[in-house]
């Protein structure tokens, strides 16, 4: 089996009826920098961080990411309070259903479980995400789903509140182009 602890989503939407998204997409390699032992808010800030002086370094953002952003900047200090108080609230606000920036620059956690098949079929048979999980922008009733841990035993996917930080848990970008 290529997935490993799935038996909590057989039933989530995500896992059940979510498809990839058509075109192209840059992906991150690893997690960006700086964006483990973080929770889903400080990560979305690093991502934005790296967004705006790596991807777009010298060139203007298009109006969705800058609109994307605003937004953010806006419902982030409606979330802030209650990350760990309410997080099934938080993490519909989060989600990218609701979210802009969450829809434009996370996963859903099937365009991360294909990006990391393609690239485990490349002549080096290198795996993404091999040590680390990474969130994505879809809710599960548990919470917020991530996937990574990519070993041989298959891609680990997994739920987290938002407000949790660990070590192994980052984000790892995935725009649109």
């Amino acid at each position: 089996n290529l997935l490993r602890n799935t038996d909590w989503c057989k039933n989530e939407k995500f896992y059940t009826t979510d498809t990839a998204r058509a075109g192209w997409a840059l992906v991150s390699k690893e997690v960006i920098p700086d964006s483990t032992s973080k929770n889903y808010l400080l990560q979305t800030d690093e991502m934005i961080k790296y967004l705006t002086e790596e991807v777009f370094k010298d060139k203007p953002l298009t109006a969705e990411y800058q609109q994307a952003i605003d937004e953010y900047n806006t419902k982030r200090q409606e979330i802030e309070p209650i990350i760990s108080l309410n997080w099934q609230e938080a993490s519909k606000m989060l989600e990218a259903e609701t979210l802009l920036i969450s829809k434009l620059i996370r996963h859903k956690p099937v365009e991360a479980i294909c990006d990391f098949i393609v690239r485990c079929q490349q002549p080096d048979n290198m795996r993404l995400l091999p040590n680390t999980s990474s969130w994505t922008n879809a809710r599960a009733s548990y919470g917020i789903v991530n996937v990574g841990c990519f070993d041989s035993n298959g891609i680990r996917v997994a739920w987290d509140t938002p407000g949790n930080s660990s070590f192994y848990l980052g984000a790892s970008l995935s725009c649109s182009i």
